[in-house]
């Protein structure tokens, strides 16, 4: 089934689930990245990090789902990798029992304890289902890769880039399904995901904002970024 007849089935028939979404992202991340090679602006293992990074956005805004799959891939992650960290930030003289007890400790307050609040602060189709949710993700990969994991202005850009295309593709495909083409009518949910902010939670909205102003000048200058757009896309190049 082509992928035009997959969104007119979704809209018509079903609400997107993380089968969908993932094979959607998948899809479209795929033809992104493979145009972006074909143009001699990525090579193999810059390639296979936007694919990620795309894929991964694909699935991120159902994180406020209190069930969801990504959303115990999200914390599972987030647990080893904060975990490791707090590990290798500790002295050599720290004490045995104390260095490998560490490691579990955080990974179980991360996974658990982080989850239990974050779901408790959070509803389905909440401002994480919206657009500056969206830019705020791609803000923080940019600004994380950058700066801790030294990735260069580039990749880190079109990373970031790529994360928040994977959550507008999740955002558009709720939306689409909205649509009863059969019926011609609207479900309740138009207008949940693909939106701007919520005036019901205002203060959570400006907070927000407020966020994505502030990673957004802790990222890299985005100058170096459009000017190697500029010189390595054949399209745009004089």
């Amino acid at each position: 089934m082509r992928l035009c007849e997959k969104l007119l089935f979704i809209s018509e028939y079903s609400v997107p689930n993380f089968k969908t979404h993932l094979s959607v992202a998948y899809t479209a991340n795929a033809a992104a990245v493979t145009a972006l090679w074909l143009a001699g602006m990525a090579g193999i293992p810059e390639s296979l990090l936007y694919f990620i990074a795309g894929t991964v956005g694909g699935i991120l805004p159902d994180i406020d789902a209190n069930k969801s799959l990504p959303l115990k891939l999200i914390f599972n992650i987030a647990g080893a990798v904060i975990a490791i960290f707090a590990l290798l930030s500790q002295k050599s003289n720290s004490p045995p029992l104390f260095l490998f007890l560490i490691l579990p400790t955080v990974f179980l307050l991360v996974r658990y304890g982080g989850l239990f609040i974050f779901k408790h602060l959070t509803v389905h189709r909440g401002l994480i289902h919206s657009v500056p949710f969206a830019l705020l993700c791609w803000f923080l990969t940019t600004m994380l890769l950058y700066h801790i994991f030294h990735a260069s202005n580039f990749t880190a850009w079109m990373s970031g880039i790529f994360v928040f295309f994977g959550c507008l593709i999740h955002l558009i495909l709720d939306e689409l399904s909205s649509f009863r083409l059969s019926e011609k009518g609207i479900k309740k949910s138009f207008g949940t995901a693909l939106k701007a902010g919520s005036f019901k939670h205002l203060k959570t909205t400006v907070l927000l904002y407020v966020t994505i102003v502030a990673l957004f000048c802790l990222m890299p200058g985005p100058g170096s970024f459009i000017h190697a757009v500029l010189k390595k896309s054949p399209w745009l190049a004089p």
